[in-house]
């Protein structure tokens, strides 16, 4: 599975700072069996409560999957 995204995404703002980019990381990998689907809105609604329902930038994720 790749999981690219754009920099909206490792920018976005938080209380905390930057959403940066070892958190994709965990969100994706947290999964033993991902689904596309599940991976974007997963990471997509973490992104969401990091910025407190205020998306602030504009943020692309592209889920692509290989079945052998």
């Amino acid at each position: 599975m790749m999981v690219p995204y754009t920099d909206g995404v490792t920018e976005a703002r938080g209380v905390d700072g930057f959403y940066g980019a070892e958190r994709p990381v965990k969100v994706v990998g947290s999964d033993k069996h991902p689904c596309g689907e599940t991976v974007a809105d997963r990471l997509l609604a973490d992104i969401k409560t990091f910025q407190r329902a205020r998306l602030r930038a504009d943020i692309a994720i592209l889920v692509t999957e290989a079945t052998p």
